[in-house]
């Protein structure tokens, strides 16, 4: 849904509406201990677009990005770490997110909708029975990971790709800095992106605000863990599980009379100047219902604004109250540090100049500069893009890579600690390399500037010798066997890998593409040669590259292949191998001159006829003079004289040979000399 531009009472600007959707199914659980929580982004988007696009980026704040598509998955992904520092779970949390177009208008749009993959009730430890949870909470509680029943992913996250384009919202973009400080009136796509996570984690009812219905199963509606801390203030029943459909719907528009009841939100309203009675926040519950926004948002009458409200004011990586209705629904202790300290990260790497196919080091240094202990640790290393991640070893806590992404989970941090972090990749483009840090925490920092680090890596592709064989499975074949070619590429270098590998065989004329397989190597087959890739081969190493072919012409068949890759390779005698099989003969295959013409004979009953001598002639004069001829004719001598019979005794199979044999006569007689058709006499 989309809104016009919103004017608080606090005269604060509220210019955009977040949307969400909800996608729900019943699966059960099994235990298992608790554990910090990793978030893992899972890339949903087609070749070419959204988090895939390769439109040029810009480097900004913590993301140096060299494409548009990489930039946002490192916006999503630090997103997740920031979220992953306050939660806990013993279960990898996966969220699901593609772009999509969305629309909207100059001066309102959709932004974002996230919600729960799926919802469970009665499993394992459930806190209330008969009731929803969002299945990510529910894995949390239980142990278990529940979501491989139903699907891999926990959260569904869609993301408008519009924003960035030139008819939505005028000027305003996606900023993917990690700094909470986007130029501008650009729009904060981490901000955004941590409001739809904490949907998916549970900031949300799964209560059918049209109508008032629960959540169904077998034709029952179910509380969910969200609802039953609903109040309508001053109703009879208050409380939102206890209330009939009719009065759900009339609670969910009555403005500021829908409260929050949790105990750990209510324990932290001191700050809140507005936007509260007593103990209890207001709920958002416009007087018109607004679908994807209504009950499911802090009242925007809240002061000062919170993070979870419906509309987006303004870039803010706290995430504020709703870290205490996390707690409230079940999600249990959370890390809450308000404490600013000033976190800082360094890093150096092994060498600035390496040779293509190389390994590089990055060693990093994560720093506390602060008086104050710095609550849950976390950076995000975006490592140079092409690059092959190897390993990342922590001198405290633990690390993952995903997307070209390594997120390293470091704990707390003493005053004045240091945590030593070693990266290793393989680098294999040639130009700069620049790998990219950047350190957060659950505390607020007070000195951002020194929070990213990068360092350029200068890869060189030097010199190597390539070289490559093959072997054929038999010299001798029988004409339409298959062969077997194993082509083994080797680097003979001794010093430097080699990078972008291009294998290219040459298949023999006439051959049939069936297969070809190596490992890390991609083929495709554009007849007929067989294109084969390779990242990068490593100094003094080997790979193999296993082709299939069907040999359908009789007599030497010549398999040629090549290799070559983006390094220099001065040592080009053994660039290219050539391999030989002798396909055997096939009996019954014409030669000029000869009758043979099967069908043409049985459709007009003699191999004297005009028709057939023409036809018989076209095969002597152009057919039998090149290799794709002689394959054609080949096959015809091979399956025609069956069909020849069935032909021969069938009158009405005669007369539609006759008429489907009528254009390549035609052809024939404008083609074929008319002294050689004489001499057939």
């Amino acid at each position: 849904m989309r809104v016009s531009i919103l004017t608080k009472n606090n005269s604060k600007m509220k210019t955009l509406i977040f949307s969400f959707l909800l996608s729900l199914v019943l699966i059960l659980p099994t235990p298992k201990a608790f554990a910090i929580a990793t978030i893992t982004i899972i890339n949903a988007d087609s070749a070419g677009e959204g988090l895939n696009d390769s439109t040029a980026f810009t480097a900004v704040v913590g993301n140096r990005a060299s494409t548009l598509g990489q930039a946002r998955l490192n916006a999503v992904q630090h997103a997740a770490n920031l979220m992953g520092s306050i939660i806990t779970s013993a279960i990898d949390i996966k969220v699901n997110v593609e772009f999509n177009s969305l629309g909207g208008g100059a001066s309102s749009a959709p932004l974002a909708g996230a919600a729960a993959a799926f919802v469970d009730r009665n499993f394992t430890n459930a806190p209330v029975t008969n009731t929803w949870y969002p299945i990510a909470l529910a894995e949390k509680i239980s142990g278990a990971n529940i979501a491989t029943t139903g699907g891999t992913q926990e959260i569904n996250m869609i993301v408008n790709v519009d924003v960035d384009g030139v008819f939505v919202l005028g000027t305003r973009k996606w900023y993917y800095g990690f700094d909470s400080n986007p130029p501008g009136t650009d729009i904060d796509f981490v901000t955004v992106a941590l409001h739809e996570l904490i949907h998916g984690l549970g900031f949300s009812s799964f209560v059918d605000l049209l109508t008032g219905v629960k959540l169904t199963s077998g034709g029952i509606g179910y509380d969910d863990s969200f609802m039953r801390l609903l109040e309508h203030h001053g109703a009879t029943p208050a409380d939102y599980p206890s209330m009939t459909n009719t009065q759900r719907i009339a609670a969910s528009v009555s403005d500021t009379l829908l409260h929050w009841t949790g105990a750990n939100v209510s324990a932290n309203l001191a700050a809140v100047t507005a936007g509260k009675t007593g103990t209890h926040i207001h709920m958002y519950a416009p007087t018109t219902a607004e679908s994807g926004s209504s009950v499911s948002h802090f009242n925007t009458t809240v002061t000062p604004n919170e993070m979870m409200e419906p509309n987006y004011t303004i870039a803010n990586h706290n995430i504020g109250l709703a870290v205490y209705l996390l707690t409230d629904i079940g999600w249990g202790t959370t890390n809450v540090n308000r404490t600013a300290i000033d976190l800082q990260v360094t890093q150096t790497d092994s060498g600035a100049t390496i040779n293509t196919g190389a390994n590089e080091t990055y060693n990093l240094v994560v720093t506390n500069n602060s008086a104050s202990t710095a609550t849950e640790v976390v950076i995000t290393n975006m490592i140079p893009t092409g690059s092959t991640y190897i390993s990342a070893t922590p001198g405290a806590g633990s690390c993952y890579q995903s997307n070209n992404i390594v997120t390293c989970q470091l704990g707390d941090m003493v005053s004045s600690g240091t945590i030593n972090i070693a990266i290793v990749v393989t680098l294999v483009a040639a130009g700069t390399n620049t790998n990219t840090v950047f350190v957060d925490s659950v505390n607020p920092d007070s000195a951002i500037a020194n929070n990213e680090s990068f360092e350029n890596s200068t890869v060189v592709a030097n010199d190597v010798d390539l070289g490559v064989s093959q072997t054929n499975s038999v010299a001798a074949i029988d004409f339409g066997s298959n062969e077997t070619y194993v082509i083994t590429v080797t680097n003979n270098s001794a010093t430097d890998g080699a990078s972008s590998l291009v294998l290219a065989s040459t298949l023999p004329t006439g051959a049939t593409y069936v297969s070809a397989t190596g490992t890390g190597w991609s083929c495709s087959i554009s007849t007929p040669i067989v294109t084969c890739n390779l990242a990068s081969l490593a100094l003094a190493s080997t790979s193999v590259v296993t082709i299939v072919a069907t040999l359908n012409i009789s007599g030497s068949n010549t398999n040629t292949v090549t290799i070559n890759a983006a390094n220099n390779d001065p040592v080009s005698g053994n660039d290219s191998s050539s391999v030989i099989t002798t396909v055997n003969a096939q009996t019954s295959v014409a030669t000029a001159g000869s009758s043979g013409c099967f069908i043409a004979t049985a459709a007009y009953g003699s191999p004297m006829e005009d028709e057939v001598r023409y036809l018989r002639a076209f095969r002597d004069q152009y057919l039998l003079k090149n290799s794709a001829g002689r394959w054609f004719v080949q096959m015809y001598y091979r399956y025609s004289p069956a069909l020849a019979t069935r032909i021969k005794n069938n009158d009405n199979l005669r007369s539609m040979v006759r008429g489907l044999l009528s254009p390549f006569i035609k052809m024939s007689r404008q083609t074929v000399s008319k002294n050689y058709l004489d001499m057939q006499k």
